[in-house]
């Protein structure tokens, strides 16, 4: 009876041991977190506040850019192209590093009907006083 007991607390404490080596044992990479990428309007006239328009990722459409509507997005690292759907828009090309946060400022100037679009990397101090409602958006 007592040899049972014995077996019994051994086999719970080698398998209480080989449970807590599988984790180390195992040399798995972490997943690398993905960079959060934020686009917004601001600083505009009310002529160009009603121009639609959306915000691309490698040439593919993102979601469209309201004004005083911020998009956030997830992405993972690595370089990508960003650019707005308006035609002749400049693209700015950003190396995405895991776990970091990035403003897009898209600043519009209208001039006549020709409407000149300029996508601007800026810090989060500026961002946030530019556009409050991106604090809402996080």
């Amino acid at each position: 009876m007592m040899t049972k007991k014995l077996v019994a607390v051994i086999t719970a404490a080698l398998v209480s041991v080989a449970f807590s080596l599988n984790g180390q044992a195992t040399n798995v990479e972490p997943a690398m977190a993905p960079a959060k990428v934020i686009f917004y309007r601001a600083d505009e006239s009310s002529k160009t506040r009603k121009i639609k328009f959306s915000a691309n990722i490698d040439g593919r459409r993102l979601a469209r850019l309201k004004y005083n509507n911020p998009v956030v997005t997830m992405v993972d690292a690595g370089e990508y192209t960003f650019s707005t759907s308006i035609r002749g828009s400049q693209s700015i090309e950003v190396d995405l590093q895991p776990g970091a946060t990035y403003y897009v400022h898209t600043q519009l100037k209208r001039l006549g009907q020709t409407v000149t679009p300029t996508l601007v990397l800026v810090e989060e101090q500026v961002a946030l006083t530019q556009q409050p409602a991106i604090e809402g958006a996080i």
